[in-house]
């Protein structure tokens, strides 16, 4: 097959947000920038870039300075997003954070992060103890519904002396941010305890969202939907970023409804649609009526974050005839691989990009019987920074090889198969087990909801499976069945030896499942 046609030369260049604004507004200036699909709110590009310069001069005259740092919390809105842009044009670093998804860490986070202030939605419990915060660190809070299409700030956060020195000077903006200014601060998942803080720089940003436009071949012409918050770095690089890039029409949502998530396509007549692994498994466990119609106008959907078993895209792509794109990176590196509509094998995450090189370990490889699986090094210049220290100093990680601590593969034709963490993969008897696999099938039982599975250590045969399950509602689903549907589609030895039920998966506010305290619960399990 051929590959897929690189993003369009003028964008090799890196563009500043205000120019991108500009061409923009002068290309299609009634063109829709940004469309709520909750609250049917629109902006068009010519009042978008309208929006962020005055944003952006409210900032500068609440006491921002180019290269101080802003905390921004909030649902997906049409606001967080002109105050994200207008933070950058007024030379700030972006710092996207939701409090209460590091509650038990958000001292240290604070405290390494160092704010100017926070910006605080007006809709939304922040989970600021204002009390405890530095004194040199305001919270001023902005509203979702914008006033003429211009983001509402409280009063009170702007010294009616210093808005007027502003407005009254003859050039308030800063000059365009540039490629190796720090653009975002944001933190990783936490699941294995403290999250790590990442430095991101708009370089960085920048080739990731090219990497992105190639991968979908985003165009002008495309609307794209994002229900994922922009807190993580995925949304930032997969929409964000290609939206500035190309001018297409970016939707959001402040999550993900099944209920409403055909009428939203069929009304925006959306183009592309992200998705994870978690929403591919609920659209088909709820399968959406009349679907020829109401997403007959998608012609794509996204899956990343995790491992996504072959089994579902094959059944996704059958029930819905709609292409499936599977992704891959990280939160340090940006993207590593992917599959294109021209180029593509289910099962894998795609060929290795052209930005990327990759490099398996020299260390032996993880035991058990075929394949081969080895951590794998990365190179790339698109990788972040490096990690905020708790004492505000940069770890570096640019300029060096980065290590991935996922078991993976290349196969003969050059396509990369993941099967997880490295310290996630059950060695049982010599036998290398993907938990994701075993979750997939058991999933696929018509009465289980979601599944886990970890690894528990084994007098005989080194480790023992144990298999969490939730249920369907109204449905008990006996495990001597579970046990007959896992051996149609799994070899003895991958059959998990306990089934512990629950009423849900612990996971974070990103999907992403909680390991520690699924350990916690096998053991009290088993030792009851």
């Amino acid at each position: 097959m051929t590959s897929r046609a690189a993003p369009p030369s003028s964008l090799n260049t890196f563009v500043p947000v205000c120019s991108l604004l500009t061409r923009h507004a002068k290309a299609h200036p009634n063109k829709p920038a940004l469309v709520d699909v909750d609250s049917g709110q629109r902006v068009q590009f010519k009042n978008l870039q309208l929006a962020v310069e005055q944003s952006a001069v409210k900032l500068l005259s609440s006491g921002l300075r180019a290269g101080e740092k802003v905390l921004l919390t909030g649902d997906n809105s049409i606001a967080k997003i002109i105050l994200w842009l207008a933070i950058w044009r007024a030379g700030g670093v972006v710092c996207p954070l939701d409090p209460g998804f590091i509650r038990t860490s958000l001292d240290t986070v604070l405290s390494a992060i160092d704010p100017t202030f926070i910006l605080a939605a007006s809709t939304t419990d922040h989970d600021l103890d204002t009390s405890t915060l530095p004194d040199s660190v305001r919270v001023i809070t902005y509203w979702d519904t914008l006033d003429n299409g211009v983001v509402m700030l409280d009063p009170s956060a702007s010294p009616e002396k210093a808005y007027l020195r502003n407005r009254h000077s003859t050039n308030p903006l800063p000059a365009p941010c540039q490629p190796s200014d720090i653009a975002c601060i944001a933190c990783t998942s936490g699941t294995t305890g403290q999250p790590k803080i990442v430095v991101y720089d708009h370089k960085a940003m920048w080739l990731n969202g090219l990497d992105s436009i190639y991968l979908l071949a985003l165009e002008p012409n495309d609307r794209m939907l994002e229900y994922r918050s922009f807190n993580w770095y995925s949304s930032q690089i997969l929409s964000l970023m290609p939206f500035l890039q190309t001018g297409f029409t970016l939707h959001v949502a402040r999550r993900f409804s099944l209920r409403r998530f055909g009428q939203w396509v069929h009304t925006h007549q959306l183009t592309v649609s992200v998705g994870v692994p978690t929403i591919i498994q609920l659209l088909l466990k709820e399968p959406i009526a009349q679907h020829e119609t109401l997403l007959s106008s998608l012609r794509v959907i996204t899956s990343s974050t995790a491992p996504l078993a072959a089994q579902y895209w094959h059944a996704f792509e059958h029930y819905y005839q709609r292409p499936l794109i599977n992704l891959y990176g990280s939160t340090e590196t940006g993207w590593i691989s992917g599959n294109t509509l021209n180029e593509r094998k289910l099962g894998s995450v795609g060929r290795v990009l052209n930005s990327v090189k990759l490099s398996f370990t020299t260390q032996p490889p993880i035991p058990g019987d075929a394949p081969v699986l080895r951590p794998f090094l990365v190179e790339t210049e698109k990788i972040a920074l490096g990690y905020l220290n708790t004492d505000g100093t940069l770890h570096s990680l640019r300029g060096k090889p980065f290590l991935m601590r996922d078991a993976a593969q290349l196969d003969a034709d050059g396509y990369l198969h993941v099967w997880g963490r490295t310290d996630d993969l059950i060695i049982r008897g010599g036998v290398k087990i993907s938990p994701a696999e075993i979750e997939a099938t058991v999933a696929n039982h018509p009465h289980i909801q979601d599944a886990a599975v970890i690894g528990l250590p084994d007098a005989l045969y080194g480790m023992q499976i144990v298999c969490f399950f939730v249920p369907q509602q109204h449905h008990a689903t006996p495990t001597v069945n579970i046990v007959q549907h896992c051996r149609l589609a799994l070899p003895l030895e991958k059959i998990p030896q306990r089934f512990i039920p629950l009423s849900r998966l612990p996971r974070n506010h990103r999907g992403k499942i909680l390991k520690r305290q699924l350990l916690a619960l096998a053991k009290n399990f088993l030792n009851s």
